[in-house]
């Protein structure tokens, strides 16, 4: 090492060093620089250093100088192989010299996150990590910057000043993007009436559609660069059908030539001449000849100003088409293959015809089809906006990010059937729609209309090139929309001038065929064959090219491609500018309150108050489309001067790491600006206010609109399984319908005052589980409260049921239960719980078990046990100090007819556990709910739950249990509790349909099979027993997973009332806080809300019985049977081969579920 011979020196004064430049491996150290030891007493601490080679001088990479990265083992400089390979760095001797902050300062960053999910308090305290010690070097090229918080992510773009940089540091100017490898992906596609006409090109819109589609598979979902596993891809078909004419007008009906029913109009119901007719037909073409096109968006101001009844109109269909994470699609030939089977049934479908190859999709035909624009397209994104808001229930710990894609052949407008479902979409895309930044992305394969779009018209609204409303009155032209064009023919630019130019400005529809041939570019070559029979055209048209070139710039293009690949996470941090900071608003509510941090055991108070904050801030970004703003200068009387990250601004220090002095308090904006939350450390605690500026009355913010459609998930039969056409005879076919019905609503946010009170330490974590069910307390308790926090808490449902078939079989303990009680059981009557009651009266026989099977399962739970300790509570727990340590406090019965479970918990902190995550200094931590005892043959439940947790350390934690499980002979089977325990609805929506006072999964529906009616008491009772013996034994081989013989759980949404009297604030602990209105208040009493929820209860009377690896789930009740298919088990397989498989199983067993059942029900 030696100084520089020329004595240079940078604009700070610091002459550059010459040092000798190493290589390690991340299994070596996963720090990207480390320096050496002598070289610390150079250097100021945190200084900046730049590293630079002679051969390259323009090449800059940087390091900082921070204690933890000087070791007595690197002589010189040693920097990771990845980062100086990327570099193309071959010197073994390097210029290190300490230069300004500016230099290195970044004015663009995007960061791709791979295989894990982050939530919004995982990217801020990631985003956070970048600013601290006046800004970490952030390399590019490498894949585990800041591997604290996330193990695999890469950089995209590192962007300075003067452009491309390899290295350099995050300030709270910079513009930080977070793009997701790994993101929920749905991908709608519309079955319309267009799909069934022809393109320009001479194919069908649904070839195009096709084309489309296969490209979005190819180039994003399959393409390299992504995670390991990619997207979680769902993709869905929806349609809307007319629904049929009567028989007389069927058959009057004119045919085409080939036997086609004529193409019928839209029905409208205030036209004389549909008095007495369902249905108006036009003499046209058969949508088969391409000599012909349909006016099918012609516009009209009656039609907008008519309203479209509700009631009797259409049936809207939705089916779950495949499900899965990317790498298991199956080959796109495949699966273009299986959609273009379903379009060519619709296709040669007739509404007339009783041959069943003619009854299109599954009894839809193309003669039922709407228009793309009169389609069901904002009902199917409320569905799809259900599935994404309960992302917190069964959260995936791999998916970070939800996008919506369209693909349509409509052409940009849509025609809502009321005002109030467009106001109901527009609120929630805008207040809590999907994560990315371009919610939803509308691909259509026809050309653009010549009125702008898109547009979305209601009935009364603006019609397509009319007025647009004025400014803060419901838009016809949403923002969340981002609208592309996918070219259905490439125009051949050696046609007529004439011929092509026409083509482009009329609408494809009234497009006619000429007396000449048409001539048409052949599809996918470069070479027209029109060239050689006809010179090119002389005489050149600007300004019709120009407005081609246009329009072509709206079709799809790689960049769509791309940002599908990897899409864009919606921004939530940014720099306030001077008019914001000015901005007066008049307060419509506003709440305050002091919150006491004592969650962590600290030292520095005041450092304890900012990390809460932070923790704070996370929960809303979360929990709502909220961004975190950030002012340009401090507040009066603030420490710092300077604005943020300046050289020279004295940063925060809090537990030894350097902040920028902007970040001492949080501004946290929502709903465009109107609602916020302030938060700033004080002497008295950390001080919360919030306040509302929206000016919402009641009916704006207990907007719903009412919903039925029929829905399906698509069954992919195995070889040698029947098909969906040959399972005829059982009570519900894989192939029909089910009926779903929705009430669509803004989400209701969870209580701050309680959310806050339970992140400080305040308060207690409470249970969002309806389980056990415990006959002795009443069932007008609220036990499990947590789901009032809504999406701030995640949950995870685990349970654990042995391997060995003589240890798990429940066939034994039912067959002893049903002889105690002379052969019926009653309708939610645990068989355990009766063998429990009759040993405790000494009437009980031997428990049907075999000894030695039990006490191999109690062994084995006993060691499982002990890991589960070890990963909970690392050093500190029972098995490694020797018994003193923490324990579970699990109790084992290894005979005896003891089952009665109750509910334990405990919080597990992260940097106490053992997993390779665990560090010092997180502030991460869950609570785990679990059964008291293991009594086999009954199963172990455990269920996670968490606010502030980081998914590296879930991850950690998930992938040792299920190694401890299955090591032991435990299936460690995940439950989804979204669909087994869904959240209750808003209060505002609830009615005497108990399917839509909860918040449902539309798509995930339960098969449902009705029980005979008139039986007796005793009779029901055998007929249960029948049942349950049937599931139990092989081949089904199902076991008890839920009973409750009694309606218990009740839901009681109370908010506290407010205190009396103007005080200050006071503490979250005492669950008080102050609010401020102006004007009454319109909200409903405690009495009223108490009595509209006197008789909803989350437990229902019944059985739930699982599949032993919990693919499948059984709920028998008291007047039906639900079937569902565990929608976790899609995200299990890794590749085509496993999915499959999978998908063979599920339809097996769905099939084996139904015969047997419809077996005992005939003889019922």
């Amino acid at each position: 090492m030696k100084k520089k011979a020329d004595g240079g020196a940078s604009a700070g004064g610091q002459a550059s060093q010459t040092v000798h430049l190493a290589r390690h491996e991340e299994l070596e150290s996963t720090k990207p620089c480390l320096l050496s030891k002598s070289l610390e007493r150079s250097y100021a601490s945190h200084a900046l250093l730049r590293v630079t080679s002679r051969k390259h001088p323009g090449l800059r990479l940087y390091a900082r100088a921070h204690p933890l990265n000087f070791s007595e083992a690197v002589r010189g400089i040693s920097m990771l192989r990845s980062i100086v390979a990327g570099a193309l760095l071959r010197e073994t001797e390097v210029e290190v010299q300490e230069v300004p902050e500016e230099e290195a300062e970044l004015q663009e960053v995007v960061m791709v996150l791979m295989d894990r999910y982050l939530s919004k308090r995982d990217i801020w305290h990631l985003h956070l990590s970048m600013m601290e010690d006046k800004g970490q070097v952030i390399y590019g090229g490498f894949e585990h910057n800041l591997l604290q918080h996330i193990p695999n992510s890469r950089i995209q773009t590192l962007k300075g000043a003067e452009g491309p940089m390899r290295a350099g540091c995050v300030t709270p100017r910079t513009k930080v993007v977070f793009r997701s490898g790994s993101a929920n992906v749905i991908v709608l596609i519309q079955v319309s009436s267009e799909l069934l006409a022809f393109s320009l090109s001479g194919r069908p819109y649904w070839e195009v559609l096709l084309d489309c589609l296969t490209q979005l598979v190819e180039r994003s979902f399959k393409a390299p660069g992504t995670s390991r596993l990619g997207h979680y891809v769902r993709i869905v078909l929806f349609a809307r059908a007319w629904r049929q004419a009567p028989r007389q007008a069927e058959s009057a009906s004119p045919s085409c030539a080939d036997g086609t029913p004529r193409r019928r109009q839209h029905h409208d119901p205030a036209s004389p001449s549909s008095q007495g007719a369902r249905w108006q037909f036009q003499d046209l073409a058969s949508p088969c000849s391409p000599g012909s096109r349909v006016d099918f968006d012609l516009v009209t101001e009656a039609d907008a100003e008519q309203e479209e009844p509700q009631e009797h109109k259409h049936d809207d269909f939705y089916e779950v088409f495949w499900e899965g994470v990317a790498r298991a699609l199956p080959p796109t030939q495949m699966l273009t293959a299986q959609i273009r089977k379903v379009l060519m049934r619709l296709r040669e479908s007739r509404r007339s015809s009783q041959d069943p190859k003619c009854q299109g999709w599954h009894g839809v035909t193309a003669d039922d089809l709407a228009e793309a624009s009169r389609g069901n397209v904002l009902e199917c994104l409320n569905m799809v906006l259900d599935h994404l808001d309960m992302h917190y229930l069964d959260r995936s710990l791999r998916i970070t990010g939800q996008t919506i894609i369209l693909l349509t052949a409509g052409n940009g407008l849509v025609r809502a059937t009321s005002r109030r479902i467009y106001e109901v979409t527009d609120r929630r895309f805008l207040s809590s729609g999907p994560s990315s930044s371009k919610a939803l992305h509308m691909i259509c394969v026809r050309q653009p209309p010549l009125h702008p779009v898109p547009w979305i018209q209601w009935p009364g609204g603006p019609a397509p090139g009319g007025k647009e409303p004025a400014e803060g009155e419901l838009r016809v032209r949403p923002s969340w929309i981002d609208l592309s064009y996918h070219s259905e023919v490439s125009f051949c630019p050696c046609a007529p001038a004439r011929e092509w130019a026409r083509a482009s400005f009329l609408n494809l529809e009234r497009l006619k065929r000429t007396g000449g041939p048409l001539h048409v570019p052949a599809w996918g070559e470069d070479v027209c064959a029109f060239a050689a029979r006809r010179p090119a055209p002389t005489t050149p048209l600007p300004n019709l090219r120009v407005e081609e070139a246009s329009r072509e710039a709206g079709r799809t293009k790689p960049e769509l491609w791309e940002e599908l690949r990897i899409p864009e996470i919606r921004p939530y941090f940014r720099v306030e500018t001077a008019d914001e900071s000015c901005a007066v608003h008049r307060p419509c509510k506003f709440t305050e309150y002091i919150m006491q941090p004592t969650r962590f055991s600290y030292t520095d108070v005041e450092s304890e108050k900012i990390n809460t904050m932070n923790d704070l801030i996370g929960c809303r970004l979360e929990a709502r489309t909220s961004e975190l703003v950030v002012e340009a200068a401090p507040p009066a009387g603030g420490a710092a001067a300077r604005p943020p990250g300046a050289a020279g601004a004295e940063p925060w220090l809090a537990d030894g790491r350097n902040l920028p002095k902007a970040l001492h308090h949080g501004r946290v904006r929502a709903a465009d600006g109107r609602i916020e939350w302030t938060m700033e450390p004080r002497d008295e605690g950390l001080h919360v206010s919030y306040g509302d500026y929206t000016g919402e009355d009641k009916r704006s913010v207990e907007l719903a609109c009412k919903y039925t459609c029929l829905v399906r998930r698509r069954a992919w039969p195995g070889p040698g399984a029947p098909s969906e056409e040959e399972a005829e005879g059982l009570p519900v076919e894989t192939g029909e319908w089910l009926r779903c019905r929705r009430i669509f609503h803004l989400p209701m946010r969870p209580h701050w005052n309680t959310l806050d009170g339970i992140v400080s330490g305040v308060l207690s974590m409470p249970p969002a589980l309806p389980y056990p069910v415990e006959p002795s307390v009443s069932s007008s308790e609220d036990r499990c409260p947590g789901w009032q926090l809504r999406s701030a808490i995640k949950q995870h449902l685990y349970v654990f049921i042995p391997m060995d078939e003589e240890a798990q079989s429940h066939q034994a303990i039912l067959s002893s239960a049903l002889q105690a009680l002379g052969g019926g059981i009653a309708i939610g009557v645990d068989p355990f719980q009766v063998m429990e009651d009759l040993s405790a009266k000494a009437l009980a026989p031997p428990l049907p078990v075999p000894s030695e099977p039990r006490r191999r399962a109690v062994a084995s739970f006993e060691a499982l046990v002990s890991g589960l300790e070890n990963l909970l509570f690392g050093e500190s727990s029972a098995s490694k100090q020797g018994g003193r340590g923490r324990s579970l406090g699990i109790q084992v019965v290894p005979e005896g007819s003891k089952f009665t479970v109750s509910r334990k918990s405990c919080t597990v902190y992260t940097r106490d556990m053992g997993v390779p995550s665990a560090h010092p200094r997180s502030r991460d931590w869950f609570e785990v709910f679990y059964d008291s005892q293991f009594s086999p043959p009954k199963p172990f439940i455990l269920v996670l739950q968490w606010l502030v947790c980081s998914s590296v350390h879930l991850v950690n934690f998930t992938l040792r249990l299920t190694r401890i499980a299955r090591d032991n002979g435990f299936y460690m089977n995940r439950m989804p509790i979204a669909q087994l325990f869904p959240h209750p609805a808003p209060h505002w929506v609830w009615s005497g349909c108990r399917e839509t006072n909860f918040d449902r999964l539309g798509f995930s529906a339960p098969h449902k099979v009705n029980l005979p009616t008139g039986l007796t008491t005793a009779e029901r009772d055998r007929l249960s027993a029948r049942l349950l013996q049937c599931w139990l034994q092989p081949p089904l081989s199902f076991l008890f997973l839920f009973s409750s013989p009694q309606l218990d759980f009740q839901v009681i949404d109370l908010e506290p009332d407010p205190p009396a009297g103007e005080g200050g604030p006071e503490p979250a602990s005492a669950g008080w806080f102050r609010e401020m209105s102006e004007g009454g208040s319109d909200q409903p009493s405690r009495a009223q809300k108490r009595d509209q929820s006197r008789q909803l209860f989350q437990r229902l009377k019944g059985w739930v019985l699982c599949h032993r690896e919990g693919c499948c789930l059984i709920a028998l009740r008291e007047a039906y049977i639900d079937w569902y298919e565990n929608r976790l088990v899609y995200a299990e397989a890794n590749d085509t081969q496993a999915s499959q498989e999978r998908l063979y199983c599920l339809n097996e067993l769905r099939c084996t579920f139904l015969r047997e059942t419809h077996r005992v029900l005939s003889s019922a």
